[in-house]
């Protein structure tokens, strides 16, 4: 049997979709702040998230001090101050909205299934809990039995140590293990340099060379990690 490892969002689970239907209940819920005008403010968001984002990354930020950091910067960009508190109490309401609507890609649950008899994990950035209620709330939690996420393994990716943290807790070594997800820098590069196969899933089309042994697939419909090896 074979370790597979997964990404979560953009890989197994619609984060941008139900981002975008979240954004854009949360700005009609504070529209007397935002406005109306949802292009403009889905850019606004946009931009505040990958700048944050991206300290997080670089461990520049905690988890929720990155949450609470863009949601200051989001009001502020509109000219309204708010507190730590406020800025709280708004990320959980947005976060409400995005619960109600994320959900696993429909190439999913077929190759989970397919995949039944391999032992299979996942490899995400962020908290536990959350991503844990993700998984659950979508119904694809029961498909994995090692869960490698930044909190619990005291580091993020394209950070090395997770992919070693994974792969230790499935008793296995990293070049007998495997990994897909959607990033090609911190998914596929990231988790070859730390020994494992990897795969990059451009679901979107971006422009980019995999190179390095890594595969580049466009989605998970008959996806067999052994077909061709890197």
């Amino acid at each position: 049997m074979k370790w597979i490892f997964f990404d979560i969002d953009e890989t197994l689970l619609d984060h941008s979709t139900a981002e975008k239907v979240a954004i854009k209940k949360f700005m009609y819920m504070h529209r007397d702040v935002f406005g109306g005008k949802f292009k403009m403010f889905f850019e606004v968001w946009r931009k505040i998230t990958r700048e944050y984002k991206t300290l997080y990354e670089k461990g520049m930020l905690t988890f929720d001090g990155n949450r609470f950091k863009r949601m200051s910067a989001l009001f502020g960009a509109y000219g309204c101050k708010i507190t730590l508190t406020g800025a709280r109490a708004a990320f959980r309401e947005y976060q409400a909205y995005y619960k109600k609507y994320v959900r696993a890609f429909p190439d999913v649950l077929p190759c989970l299934e397919e995949l039944k008899g391999n032992r299979l994990g996942v490899i995400s950035n962020g908290k536990t809990i959350q991503q844990m209620k993700k998984l659950k709330g979508t119904g694809i939690l029961k498909y994995f039995s090692v869960f490698a996420i930044a909190d619990r393994a005291g580091c993020s990716k394209p950070d090395c140590g997770i992919f070693e943290y994974a792969c230790n807790k499935a008793g296995c070594k990293p070049s007998e293990a495997y990994f897909v997800g959607d990033r090609l820098d911190i998914d596929a590069i990231a988790g070859r340099k730390a020994g494992l196969k990897t795969f990059w899933l451009n679901r979107a089309g971006n422009c980019g060379i995999a190179g390095n042994g890594i595969r580049e697939i466009k989605g998970l419909n008959g996806f067999k990690p052994d077909a061709k090896e890197n």
